[in-house]
């Protein structure tokens, strides 16, 4: 289908097939010519190149088909559908007209046949919890399109001493835990499926080995794959650490993943498995090398501000580290270099390394982009050491650009501050805003006001900030009605500092 003119009266143009990108070589084809606003004329000729008199000329017909668009085709993407139990996929559906032109505005009904799960308005398929195939019906007017389906059971298998139910029908092995529930377990496949695909697209490369992820349901058996399936020394195991949302809630560890799903859970969205494929892709494009931790980890922090439902996640780390870098509180490049050294951080300190990482990956690319850092980590993966490789790709000494970041992280925002964020720790579902004191002094006293403009909700509260790093976050919970609120900080020297927010419904 392509546009032509316009064309006016006594005037014509000329389309010749082989000039036509898509068209074989060959092949015959219907040709349907749309006017619009005046008639047009026809001619058709059709010439041979053997030789010859072979050049045939004829006038152009009225179409059989009617000028109005109406949908006549509808394509389901993926073509064939396939998940495990408890599963999910979102599919798409392309809505053509008679002449093959899109139709965006047509929204199909969807419906599911045979014992594979159900769908919902916006084409979202939930696999039922039995094995089973069927077809899922798209259907716009008088136009339908169909794509089958074929749901399947996991295989129950054992691997160190721990019953798993094994899910092979995406992009990754997974191995949950049979004591966690079944639609845990669908919901945890579902995400490793997405977390692959999303991987895999930002870095522009497919993983070299087919991901293995192990989920466990409690803290023992997370310990035991690492000692018994990922061949972890004892002495290394990670222990969970209560009060972080992330730190021992997931490990990446000789081409195996394990999540601690008690601890990841904690949470929205879960963002764990992301994080730990982003760490396994960055080891296979490294061949292994020691890629400094903040590198490592701050890409993979970043990788789970992609999920939908991270805005709250992405803000807090970004705030967090501008409060750092304001109280000239951040940890050198070369205390955050080494892995095991990362490793044994504890409190606030564990949190803050990773807020701190993101943001320096940032600015990072801020300077070279993600495919500079990809090609520094493929350097390295030849014995080049970070630092030269650095230089050659960005043309400047990691001395000179080091000595610039907390000057650059510190100018991500405006300190102090209140920042928001639409979503929160525990979903959607009227728990949000999120909000953020940021770049405050550590341990000062702070009065926030909080008012509806329309409501005249209000609440005022003093605050003792004492986080370490002069930070405050919570959120507008349900019992706050959807308003705009306005916040107000005072500081004890009479300063403030003001935003406002809307709260929706």
């Amino acid at each position: 289908r392509q546009p032509l003119g316009p064309v006016v009266r006594g005037a014509g143009v000329q389309v010749d097939p082989r000039a036509v990108p898509g068209l074989a070589d060959d092949t015959q084809y219907g040709v349907v010519v749309d006017a619009q606003g005046g008639g047009i004329a026809a001619i058709v000729t059709e010439r041979s190149f053997q030789g010859g008199d072979g050049t045939m000329a004829y006038e152009g017909f009225a179409a059989t088909v009617p000028t109005v668009r109406t949908p006549t085709v509808v394509t389901i993407t993926p073509r064939a559908i396939v998940l495990g139990t408890d599963e999910s996929a979102q599919l798409a559906a392309i809505v053509k007209d008679q002449f093959d032109g899109l139709m965006p505005d047509q929204v199909p009904s969807w419906s599911v046949t045979g014992p594979i799960g159900s769908v919902d308005a916006r084409g979202l398929l939930t696999a039922g919890g039995a094995a089973g195939t069927g077809t899922v019906t798209a259907t716009a007017r008088d136009a339908a399109g169909e794509a089958p389906g074929t749901v399947g059971a996991p295989t129950a298998v054992t691997q160190g001493g721990i019953s798993f139910l094994l899910r092979t029908t995406g992009p990754a092995d997974v191995y949950t835990d049979a004591a966690l529930p079944h639609t845990d377990a669908g919901a945890i496949a579902t995400q490793v499926s997405l977390d692959v695909s999303r991987v895999e697209t930002d870095y522009g490369r497919h993983f070299e080995r087919r991901p293995q992820v192990y989920v466990t349901a409690t803290d023992a058996a997370y310990a035991t794959v690492q000692v018994v399936i990922m061949g972890l020394p004892q002495a290394s195991v990670t222990s969970p650490i209560l009060g972080s949302r992330f730190d021992s809630a997931g490990l990446y560890y000789g081409g195996r993943i394990a999540i601690d799903w008690p601890r990841a859970a904690e949470a929205e969205p879960f963002t764990v498995a992301r994080h730990e494929l982003t760490n396994e892709m960055i080891d296979e494009i490294s061949r292994g090398a020691a890629v400094p931790a903040w590198l490592n980890e701050g890409s993979a922090r970043l990788e789970e501000f992609t999920i939908p439902g991270a805005t709250w996640w992405e803000v807090l780390n970004r705030e967090r580290a501008v409060s750092m870098a304001v109280n000239q509180e951040l940890f050198s490049t070369t205390q955050l270099t080494s892995q095991s050294f990362w490793n044994t951080r504890a409190g606030y300190d564990v949190d803050y390394q990773y807020a701190e990482a993101s943001q320096l990956v940032r600015v990072v690319r801020d300077q070279i982009g993600i495919g500079g850092e990809i090609l520094i980590m493929s350097l390295m993966g030849t014995g080049v050491g970070f630092e030269d490789a650095f230089a050659a790709v960005s043309g400047q000494e990691w001395s000179q650009f080091d000595a610039s970041i907390p000057a650059r992280i510190a100018a991500l925002s405006v300190s102090p501050g209140i920042a928001f964020a639409p979503d929160s720790i525990t979903g959607t579902g009227g728990e949000g805003p999120t909000f953020v004191l940021y770049g405050f002094a550590p341990s000062s006293i702070v009065d926030l006001r909080i008012v509806g403009t329309a409501s005249g909700a209000t609440n005022t509260q003093r605050l003792t900030l004492t986080d370490p790093f002069g930070v405050y976050w919570s959120r507008l919970g349900t019992s706050w009605p959807s308003d705009t609120y306005v916040f107000t900080v005072t500081l004890s020297d009479g300063q403030q500092v003001t935003a406002h927010v809307t709260k929706g419904g």
